[in-house]
């Protein structure tokens, strides 16, 4: 079992979800994207989007059958909505930061290194697709 596995295993084993925390951090990182879920009055959006970065970033540690695919098409919707490449990318790493913390002794290194990784595919990816979209179309053909 991979390290991003192991750790989201022990919250689950725990009856722990760490969304709200999650969120707190990142509105609290990135107070702007906070406005972006005018709409979502009952937490369905909220946990959709944090249902699939989970999937993706457990999808990314293991076989990547479509995680980086994933990543770079939402990196540039989120960039239409106003959402930077860095602040998407940073969902990931808080994420990784708020399960670490509750985990807390728990926590083991094949873990870190397995977040680590998955985060930097996740940014590396972020970096090149949006690096595509913004240049320009030079033929259809």
């Amino acid at each position: 079992m991979s390290g991003v596995a192991e750790s989201l295993d022990w919250l689950s084993e725990r009856d722990i979800d760490p969304a709200a925390r999650i969120y707190a951090q990142v509105f609290a990182a990135h107070p702007e994207m906070e406005r972006l879920f005018f709409s979502d009055r009952d937490g369905a959006i909220k946990a959709n989007m944090i249902y699939r970065a989970f999937e993706t970033v457990l999808d990314i540690d293991a076989t990547n059958s479509y995680g980086t695919n994933f990543v770079g098409c939402e990196v540039v919707n989120h960039q239409n909505l106003g959402v930077a490449a860095a602040a998407f990318v940073s969902f990931y790493s808080i994420m990784r930061d708020v399960v670490r913390a509750e985990l807390g002794d728990a926590w083991t290194p094949a873990m870190e290194e397995a977040w680590l990784g998955a985060i930097a595919r996740i940014g590396n990816t972020a970096a090149e697709r949006i690096a595509q979209s913004n240049a320009p179309v030079t033929s259809l053909a």
